[in-house]
């Protein structure tokens, strides 16, 4: 890493060649969610879930006098499977925590931990994953859309 001293007495850093070659390596993967369908299926999908899971936290703990931020921390799995139960969604607990679920090995991961990976640092490994695996990750990710469309309707 080389420094540089400012006029103003703080020190400045520049990267060297091997930090600008891994950032070159972001901007030159093979993956790019603007080519690539299923990432950008993943992604809408995933998105989807996440935020209307945020919401039922919320309702749920809004209708059990439960604090909650809206900050954008981590969900936790165990407000998500209560919110499902709490709004009768119809899902299992393993169901939603093939969708939410934190920790998890190659080939078995969660969209969420797979999302995670995508939006960080775009991991070889785990973009693959999320391509060779769309279709399962997808109908996870259908089921829990699925049922909470099928609960705005018969509640309307």
């Amino acid at each position: 890493m080389e420094s540089i001293i400012t006029g103003t007495g703080s020190t400045s850093y520049t990267l060297n060649e091997s930090r600008r070659k891994e950032i070159r390596k972001v901007f030159g993967d093979r993956y790019s969610l603007l080519n690539n369908t299923d990432l950008i299926s993943f992604t809408s999908l995933y998105i989807d879930c996440e935020a209307t899971a945020r919401k039922l936290v919320s309702y749920y703990k809004s209708d059990r006098g439960i604090p909650f931020t809206r900050s954008i921390r981590s969900l936790k799995i165990i407000d998500i499977i209560r919110a499902a139960e709490h709004f009768n969604l119809g899902l299992s607990e393993d169901e939603i925590k093939l969708i939410f679920e934190t920790e998890g090995n190659r080939g078995r991961k969660s969209p969420r931990q797979l999302k995670a990976s995508l939006m960080a640092n775009k991991a070889t490994n785990d973009l693959d994953e999320i391509i060779w695996r769309n279709k399962e990750l997808s109908s996870y990710m259908d089921k829990w859309i699925n049922a909470i469309k099928s609960t705005i309707k018969l509640n309307s």
